[in-house]
């Protein structure tokens, strides 16, 4: 169903009309404030009443400066928020701000919550569906100005957490940034034949974080402005063949993608001589079986998706297959072609109440651990066996403040800390609805359960925010095949 839209009344009332029976999430949307999107389910032919809450959006301010005493301008500040993933803890941008010819910066509509303020100077960083990308400018300079982090730290360790409040203006955030050398990193490409004729594609991407220092589309590859640190340089191709089009010519054949990646460490001086040789890919055959006693669901249309943990390779062209899921069969079989670097794999698209118990790749057990995929003579055999034989946590909303509604991020974790690196198994989390819940397919063990109050959306995948949530949480230890009722009040953060 399309996305439908109304503008509320001088009285903030709004109305909905002839909408199918369904689950839907509504959120209200105003200059300057901050929205919550509220989840509700209606039946058919029934009429409901959801009423929504926005809060007045915060803002930061503060002037950036060289070390120098010089206004640094035209220098992106990021509010940023680090989120625990597969590839660590890594920057999410929330908003930016660009500052003026004073230095001066102001980043507005900013829910409430922690930021760290980042300054990153030389480049243009582009945002597009949290993926944040810096095109270096096309020019030869020897000096650039070291990302910098308030107070005035290239480490973002060492960085200070600022505290926004709901409608808050947190002004007064000055810091310096230093000049730092700036280098080339610059090579050439073959694929595994030894030949250049294939479509390649190349990127340079910050070790340990999401910022990506462009892509290059070109045997032969330069990038220019390079700050220090340690980086990534990642690449894909696609073999044609070994051999040149002509005009006459019939097409090359495709074939599988290949790949490259190697870490580098910049330190001021140019890196130009690079050689680079991709290589192919592992082929990964596997099966999805069931421990069930009672009748197997259909195993066809399950999402099989290794997941990246230590960098992102740069896609192949359009044409190319897929090179990190699969979709499996009506016999639960399916095959990715070409897998290539560190990855951990993860089955979606269960039914409700299952859950997957192990991972065998040829017979090693791989179920939460990640695994160096390389070419070798044969493909690799992974078994996956899922599982009925799972509990469920149900409950209801008790509130400590009767004027406040009952709405709350319900979040179930295992009480074993090593358990909790995203995508997790024993981590999951549902918003309730009219304070009731309901979280299924969970494996027997020791788990905590927590209502919490404004948590930011999807942070409670970060198990920092899991280490914050534990004092607050119920403990409930859950058996196969069990479902446990509990009685939970919302809390907030500290």
């Amino acid at each position: 169903m399309p996305t439908k839209f109304t503008d509320t009344d001088t009285e903030g009332g709004f109305r909905f009309d002839r909408l199918p029976g369904g689950q839907y999430s509504i959120v209200a949307d105003k200059p300057g404030f901050i929205g919550r999107s509220t989840p509700f389910v209606l039946a058919e032919r029934q009429a409901v009443r959801v009423d929504l809450a926005v809060s007045r959006a915060g803002a930061i301010e503060g002037r950036l400066t060289t070390d120098a005493g010089e206004a640094a301008y035209d220098v992106t500040v990021s509010a940023v928020r680090f989120v625990h993933s597969l590839k660590g803890r890594r920057p999410v941008t929330v908003r930016q701000a660009v500052t003026d010819d004073l230095g001066r910066f102001r980043i507005h509509t900013l829910p409430a919550g922690e930021y760290y303020v980042e300054a990153l100077a030389q480049s243009s960083i582009v945002v597009r569906d949290g993926i944040r990308s810096v095109v270096a400018p096309p020019v030869a300079v020897r000096q650039g100005l070291a990302r910098t982090y308030y107070p005035g730290t290239s480490r973002v360790n060492d960085a200070q957490r600022i505290r926004v409040g709901i409608g808050a203006e947190v002004s007064g955030l000055d810091f310096a940034m230093a000049r730092v050398p700036v280098a080339r990193v610059a090579g050439l490409a073959t694929d595994s034949a030894g030949t250049r004729n294939s479509s390649f594609r190349f990127r340079l991407q910050s070790a340990g974080g999401d910022t990506v220092l462009g892509d290059r589309a070109s045997a032969v590859f330069e990038f220019a402005t390079i700050p220090p640190g340690d980086y990534w340089l990642t690449g894909t191709a696609i073999p044609t063949g070994g051999r040149n089009r002509t005009a006459n010519a019939q097409p090359a054949t495709i074939h599988e993608p290949e790949f490259f990646a190697m870490r580098l460490t910049v330190a001021g001086q140019d890196l130009t001589d690079l050689i680079i040789r991709t290589e192919r890919g592992a082929r990964l055959e596997g099966l999805v079986e069931t421990d069930t006693r009672t009748v197997a669901p259909s195993l066809s249309g399950l999402h099989v998706i290794a997941h990246e943990v230590e960098f992102e390779l740069p896609g192949p062209p359009a044409s190319a297959t897929p090179v990190s899921a699969a979709v499996t069969g009506a016999d639960g079989r399916f095959v990715i072609r070409s897998l290539f670097g560190p990855r951990i794999i993860r089955i979606e698209g269960l039914p409700s109440g299952w859950a997957v118990k192990r991972l065998a790749l040829d017979d090693r057990d791989i179920t939460d651990t990640p695994i160096d995929f390389r070419a070798a003579p044969g493909p690799r055999t992974l078994r996956v066996l899922i599982t009925d034989r799972t509990a469920t946590v149900t409950g209801m909303l008790t509130a400590a403040d009767p004027t406040r509604p009952l709405d709350a991020q319900i979040v179930v974790f295992a009480d074993d800390e090593r358990l909790w690196r995203p995508p997790s198994r024993f981590v999951k989390s549902v918003r309730s609805t009219a304070g009731r819940f309901s979280i299924d397919g969970l494996l027997p063990g020791t788990y905590l359960v927590c209502a919490a109050a404004g948590l930011e959306e999807d942070s409670w995948t970060d198990p920092d925010v899991l280490r914050q949530l534990k004092p607050l949480a119920t403990i409930v230890l859950l058996a196969e095949g069990e479902e446990r009722g509990v009685m939970l009040t919302p809390r907030s953060l500290p």
